[in-house]
This record gives structure tokens, C-alpha cells and sequence, in this order.
């Protein structure tokens, strides 16, 4: 990071090579006075000098290392410059592109307390705004920066921030004030008008200057031709009175001798928000004040509330540092500018949290000490809403990493619950998701301890909105990703060890798959045996689908033995099983849970009554049976059905029925489109099915081999709050049981999905296996059974026939 060119080029290195060399910090103060006097000028003031001397000095001894370098401006000119009374604090706002570098000067003159303005801003009445060319912001989130604006005169009639409850008291429309009106004038308004005849109601005209009479009834003539509301003030009238008649959202201001009218009314209320100022392409300016008093007849359209507080004799707007943003809408520069805070404000939280939002975008969020005390006090603004409300302001503003620690951090103290997921939020996997649900649903105030995935899973940011309100804080440990390779997990398990203070946990949950949770939480509760262990199997674990064991061996077999020596510490009848000839992580990741955890959860009792009928160790039946529960997995609430708008593109006149998931034509899918083929062609013609899978060229295949081109729909998987919201679309939601038969002796699997389907408006068809829990479940409206085709056509005939 380098140094503003505040000087010439040629006058900027000779200054540097002046500069002597240091033989100690304590001189730097003296050094940097005497060359402060070789940059005073006649538009730099000796105070503004002083502090482009000292960032030139550091350069120089290269002190200034990026951001930590920036602070260390700021503490010499605190310990050297503490003469200079005009500004009692420099702080570094943010940092641009490699080449540049922007420090602001923050004014101890308080808005609302003039009488401790300082001699140098008294003696003058507008200070030089600050360099800041808009075309140089590149490291900023979408041309975000702040702009530095001072604070008025007035002693309380100008105390005022942005508001968008005063915006929306105003009409939906847009008041133009013309100056200069001349021969020309009014075919320039003509044009105008011509343009936006279709929304003549939106728009009004205050022709703001001396008029002939001869000028007078050509407005008038104009006014009744394209029946538009038009005014005239004479010049003899105050800006502020002109000001305030306008009852319109936005008022513009155009001089008609130079200005074309290009102008959409209609685009202009549709993209301006209360804290926003349009401004015609072409202008550049430094701050807010500046765009105003110096492009008040050059297009500028503004909030009219906002006018109405402007100080037209001191020409200042009452905000204190704003943000800027930059839109490109048909030739006009939408430039938002949001207000940075006092604490005294009496905010909305959708507006405190638009600006931390926009705080947090800056790139020297985390090293700059004024944007840290502004956020915070944000954070205290947000404080006095409930957390549950924050989720859905923060839903709404789709900003899933707003850190709700820092806006609750009263409720580090009620964090009770450690949460063990190896593989966690934002990361986009079936078991993250599950984890997340479970702390949403149970209202666990948690930490969680997770695992970097970025090397098997990808993220979706949106995920992290998922049991946020609960969430204190989630611990990455950065081990290398793995499904059961014990050196991998282990390593996550002793980097979660090396982190964490036990002592603060009341429970410890975690949930398998990944089997690293269960070890984790094995070694959590034998630390601190106080600490109530809660163990999730969301399916077996030591057997596959195909009833297949799982295999892999412990390579540090002493772990495997220390394992072994605790358990028979606390059963010691269980020696007769040898359990020290086993070495197959899978098998002691279902054995820990089992001999320390106090609650183990199955997802339905089926997969409770597989898991311990397949344990080979009779004596932990019973045991495991008393402090196991039933919970299927959790169902989230209707706002985060709400949250996206996905178009699943479904025909009012259709059928629609979704399935999501795997598609294989030979499991029990060859079923369905054959009897979609059979319906009756009336009935068939209704019909679409839409397949979101990854096997889209399997499905295209089998749509052709039984011909039903025309009623499948096949897409690409969505992201999972897309998949909440798409499935409301639908009429008919499909979900298939695995097939166990002839494996198991009862289907242990319950579909994932079912959970999120149960939270949708849409029927559920279920395609079951006989004696299921999916079978046996309430809340399915339509039941067909695996290798029975015939109960497959009668619901098909059914759903066609209504």
C-alpha cells in the first residue's frame, strides 16, 4: 500500500529526499514540522500539511507496511501534533487500489455543539473537501467508500440523519426544478414530457425564475396540453421555501439552457431509495455537500426530505459521513449514500442494518478504528430486537454473515451447548444442513465446532441463515477433510481439543455421519463427565444400504486400545467379546456413543430396532434402548420456505408433480413412466413431472424409451433454500423409500427429505415400501408400494382425474 500522490510528482520526491534520516521516534514529530512548511500553499493549511508530512516521513523510514503502518500515522500525530487544535483525531477510513492510499481527517467539532469549533474552521467558512476521485475505488465491495462530510453551524435545527419513514410519507413521484428558462425551454420540456406521458401523474414541474408574461402562459399552455402540475416561483423566493411545496419523493434540479431532460420518471422511482442521490453521469465530486451546492442545476434528483433539511445559507447537508454506491442505469449514476451513525440516532433496525451491512464491505473493516465504533454502535441498535427478528431482517437483506455475537454478545454467558459437526453450514452436504436444523429447532444457545470441507464440499452462504439466532460462534478447525481416515480425524479432534474450554458446557451433541463427531464427542465427555452427552445416528453406521460392512482401521492402534481400556473400565463383563481384536472405526464410532453418551437419537424406530439387532454385544441392548429417543429430522420454519423466489416454470393448467434426487431407471422408476405412458391421452396431456437430478442424460434417456418426452421436465439440483422455496410451486410433492427388502429385516432408512417436504404447502406422494416407516407415516397423502404397479396407475389415475 502506497501514499496518496498528495503532491506533484516531481515536488513529491524532492520533499522526500529531504527528509533526513531518524535517529529515533521522538524526533519524528520535529522532522515532520519543519517539512510540513514546504507543502504549505495556498489551498493546504499548515494543520492539513502536518499530517501529509508525517505520511510522507514514514514512507520514507518504511514504517508504513499496509494497514498496522496506517495506525502508526495516526499515533505520531497524536503524540506530536497535539498543537494543532483544528482536529483532535486522524483515522484511517479505507484503503483503495495499490497504488493509493486515503487518509480523512474526522473534525472534533460536534454538529449539535458549534461553540467548540476551532479557529482554523472558523476562519474558513468551507473547508477544502478531501481528494477522493471515485474512478481510483477498486478494493471496495461494488464501488463502496465513505465520503467525508462536515457538520453544520446551525445549533438544532439540522439534527437529522436519514430516514425511510419520512421518505415513504412522501408521494410516489418527481418534481423537477427548472432554472434558466429561456427561449428553447419549452421545447426541452415538451420532450420531456412527451417521454414520460404515460406517468404524467408521477411527474411536476417548478419552473424556479423570472418569467415574462409571454412565458408565463406558454407554461401554461404546456401545463394543459399534457395535464401536469407546474409552478413558478420567482428568484426573489428562498430555495427553501421553493422546497418547501414539494410533496413529491424526489425532487430534481435542471438549468434549461444546457441540460437535456433525459429523463425517465419511472426509472428514477424505481431504482432511488431513501438514502439515495441520483446524479447525471458525467459528474465527479468529492462529498456530499459538494455534489449539492455545486450540481444543483446539473441533473441531481434527491430524496425531498432530505432538501427539506438542507442547509441552503450554509449549503451543508446535516449527515456526517456518507457511502457511496454506483449503479449504471441508462446514463444516470445512482450514488447511495448512507449515513455512518452517531449514537444518538434513533434508527429503524432495517436501516442500522443496512449500514453495518455497508460497513462491513469496506476492505479496511477490521483495521479501522472509527468503522469499528461505528459498527458497533450499530450493533447496539440492533441489541433491541429480538434475535429471531435479526434472522428475518437479515433474510430479507440476504446477509448471512452478519455476526450476531457481535450484536448479542450478552448471550456468550447463555451459550450451554457444544455442537460437534465435522462438517457444518455454509457447506452445502445433506448431514451440515441436518445439524444446523437440529440447533434451530431444539433452541440450543451453542458453539460449534466444525471441520474446513473445502476440499470435498462446497459452499452456499445462504445455509449459514439456518439456526443463526442460536449460533455464539462456529470454531473451524483446519484439518485435512476426510469420511474415516483416523490419522485426518484425529488430527480435528486434537485441534478441537487444543481450543475449546469444557468447563462452559452444560451438553455436548454430535451427529453422525461424519463418524469423527461421535470420537470428538467420546473424548469431550471423558474429560468432563459432568457434561450431558447427546449422540444422533442419522443412519446405521457399521452396515450400507446393501447391508455391506463398512470398513476402516484405526492406524494408531494405541488409540484403539485406550478405547478399548475405558470401555472395559465401565463394562467390565464386556471383555468377553475380545473387543480389543477389532480395529474398524466405524464399529467403535456406534460402540462409544453407546457405552458413554447419556441420549442417542434415531432418526425412526426402525433404524433403532436394525442398529441394535445387529449389535453383537447383547449387553448393551438394553442399556442403549432405555436412553434412546426418536427424532426425525427437523422441519425448518416457513420463512425459510420464503426466502428465495425460484420460477420452477409449471403450466396453471398442468399437473405438476417434483421429484428430487437420484435417478435410476431400474430402481422402481421404470414403473412410473410406464404407467405415465398408459394414462389416457387426456390425462397423460396433464401431466408433468419434473425430475431435479444430477442423472439428467439417464432421465432424457428413459423419457424417450418410454415415450413421455412430453411430460418430464428435468433439472439440474438446487441449492437447498432454492429447493425450500421451489417446492410450494408445485401440486404433488414425490419421494421413494429405499429398497431394503431382502436385506433388512425392517427398512431402517427415513428419506431426508421428507422433513423439508412436511414444511410445504404441496400434497406428498410417497412411493413406499411395504411396512416402511415412510409408509406408516400421517401425514402422506398418497401412498403407492415398490413392485406394485398397479397401486402406481391408480394414484396417477386419481391425480388426473380431478
Amino acid at each position: 500500500m502506497k501514499i496518496m500522490n498528495y503532491a506533484p510528482r516531481v515536488l513529491k520526491q524532492k520533499l522526500i529526499n529531504k527528509i533526513p534520516k531518524s535517529k529515533g521516534t521522538n524526533q519524528i514529530g520535529d522532522r515532520a514540522k519543519l517539512l510540513a512548511h514546504d507543502l504549505v500553499s495556498n489551498n493546504i493549511r499548515y494543520d492539513e500539511a502536518l499530517v501529509r508530512a508525517i505520511a510522507l516521513y514514514l514512507r520514507r523510514e518504511h514504517h508504513l507496511k499496509g494497514d498496522e503502518g496506517l495506525y502508526k500515522v495516526v499515533e505520531y500525530i497524536q503524540l506530536f501534533l497535539k498543537e494543532t487544535k483544528s482536529f483532535s483525531s486522524l483515522s484511517l477510513i479505507d484503503s483503495v487500489d495499490n497504488n493509493q492510499s486515503r487518509l480523512i481527517v474526522e473534525s472534533s467539532q460536534k454538529m449539535m455543539n458549534p461553540s467548540k469549533q476551532s479557529v482554523a474552521s472558523k476562519a474558513t467558512n468551507k473547508p477544502k473537501p478531501i481528494d477522493n476521485n471515485i474512478n481510483t475505488q477498486k478494493n471496495l465491495h461494488k464501488n463502496l467508500t465513505i465520503l467525508s462530510s462536515r457538520g453544520i453551524n446551525s445549533k438544532s435545527n439540522f439534527g437529522f440523519y436519514l430516514s425511510r419513514k419520512l421518505f415513504d410519507e412522501y408521494n410516489s413521484s418527481l418534481t423537477v426544478v427548472c432554472t434558466n428558462y429561456s427561449g428553447n425551454s419549452s421545447n426541452i420540456l415538451k420532450s420531456l414530457l412527451e417521454k414520460n406521458k404515460n406517468n404524467s401523474v408521477k411527474l411536476s414541474l417548478i419552473i424556479y425564475d423570472s418569467l415574462s408574461i409571454e412565458g408565463i402562459e406558454e407554461l401554461s399552455f404546456i401545463s394543459k396540453s399534457y395535464d401536469v402540475d407546474i409552478k413558478v416561483f420567482d428568484k426573489q423566493c428562498s430555495l427553501q421555501s421553493v422546497v418547501s411545496r414539494i410533496t413529491s419523493t424526489l425532487t430534481g434540479f435542471v438549468s434549461l439552457n444546457d441540460f437535456n431532460l433525459d429523463i425517465s420518471v419511472e426509472e428514477c422511482l424505481g431504482i432511488a431509495t431513501y438514502n439515495s442521490v441520483l446524479l447525471p453521469s458525467d459528474i465527479y465530486t468529492q462529498g456530499i455537500n459538494e455534489v449539492i451546492e455545486q450540481n444543483f442545476n446539473s441533473g441531481i434528483i434527491v430524496p425531498t426530505y432530505l432538501l427539506k433539511n438542507y442547509d441552503s445559507e450554509n449549503k451543508v447537508f446535516s449527515s456526517h459521513i456518507l457511502l457511496l454506491k454506483l449503479l449504471d442505469v441508462k446514463g444516470i449514476n445512482v450514488r447511495m449514500y448512507q449515513s455512518t451513525i452517531a449514537e444518538s440516532i434513533d434508527l429503524t433496525p432495517k436501516d442500522a442494518l443496512e449500514y453495518l451491512i455497508a460497513l462491513k464491505a469496506i476492505s479496511s473493516f477490521d483495521t479501522s478504528e472509527l468503522i469499528q465504533k461505528k459498527y458497533y454502535s450499530l450493533c447496539r441498535v440492533l441489541n433491541k430486537i429480538e434475535p429471531n427478528q435479526l434472522l428475518e431482517l437479515s433474510m430479507n437483506l440476504n446477509t448471512p454473515y452478519i455476526d450476531f455475537s457481535d450484536i448479542y454478545p450478552e448471550r456468550a454467558k447463555e451459550v450451554d451447548t457444544l455442537v460437534i459437526a465435522y462438517n457444518f453450514t455454509p457447506f452445502m452436504d445433506p448431514s451440515a444442513i441436518v445439524v444446523a436444523k437440529r440447533i434451530q429447532e431444539e433452541k440450543w444457545f451453542s458453539d460449534v465446532v466444525a471441520n474446513d470441507m473445502s476440499e470435498l464440499r462446497t459452499k452456499s452462504e445462504d445455509l449459514s441463515f439456518i439456526g443463526k439466532p442460536y449460533i455464539n460462534s462456529v470454531i473451524d478447525i483446519h484439518s485435512k477433510a476426510s469420511f474415516a481416515h483416523q490419522p485426518h480425524y484425529q488430527d480435528y479432534i486434537d485441534g478441537a481439543l487444543d481450543v475449546l474450554d469444557l468447563g462452559k458446557y452444560e451438553r455436548v451433541y454430535s451427529r453422525s455421519f461424519f463418524i469423527s463427531a461421535h470420537f470428538l464427542g467420546f473424548e469431550v465427555k471423558n474429560l468432563n463427565a459432568d457434561i450431558y452427552w447427546i449422540a444422533e445416528f442419522s443412519d446405521p453406521g457399521v452396515f450400507d444400504v446393501e447391508k455391506k460392512e463398512r470398513y476402516s482401521w484405526y492406524r494408531d492402534l494405541s488409540i484403539r486400545d485406550r478405547h478399548v481400556s475405558l470401555v472395559y473400565e465401565k463394562y467390565p463383563e464386556l471383555k468377553q467379546y475380545a473387543l480389543e481384536r477389532n480395529d474398524n472405526v466405524y464399529f467403535w464410532a456406534e460402540l462409544l456413543p453407546y457405552c458413554f453418551a447419556d441420549e442417542i437419537i434415531f432418526t425412526c424406530e426402525n433404524q433403532r430396532r436394525t442398529m441394535l439387532d445387529n449389535l453383537e454385544i447383547k449387553e448393551l441392548i438394553s442399556i442403549v434402548s432405555k436412553k434412546s429417543t426418536i427424532k426425525p429430522q427437523p422441519t425448518l420454519p416457513e420463512s425459510f420456505y420464503q426466502f428465495k423466489n425460484v420460477t420452477a416454470g409449471v403450466d396453471p393448467e398442468s399437473i405438476d408433480i417434483a421429484y428430487f434426487g437420484s435417478f435410476y431407471v431400474n430402481r422402481n422408476f421404470n414403473d412410473i413412466f410406464e404407467a405415465i405412458k398408459n394414462l389416457e391421452q387426456s390425462n397423460k396431456d396433464k401431466l408433468k413431472l419434473h425430475i431435479y437430478t444430477n442423472q439428467i442424460i439417464e432421465v432424457a434417456e428413459a423419457a424417450v424409451k418410454y415415450e413421455v418426452v412430453d411430460n418430464i421436465i428435468v433439472n439440474n439440483y438446487l441449492d437447498y433454500l432454492d429447493f425450500l422455496n421451489v417446492l410450494n410451486k408445485f401440486d404433488y410433492l414425490f419421494l421413494m423409500d429405499t429398497k431394503t427388502e431382502g436385506t433388512f429385516e425392517v427398512n431402517p432408512y427415513l428419506p431426508s427429505k421428507l422433513s423439508d417436504y412436511l414444511g410445504a404447502d404441496a400434497e406428498i406422494w410417497a412411493h413406499c415400501e411395504k411396512g416402511s416407516t415412510l409408509s406408516n407415516h400421517e401425514r402422506i397423502t398418497y401412498k403407492s408400494c415398490l413392485n406394485d404397479p398397479l397401486s402406481i396407475n391408480n394414484i396417477l389415475k386419481e391425480l388426473t382425474s380431478k
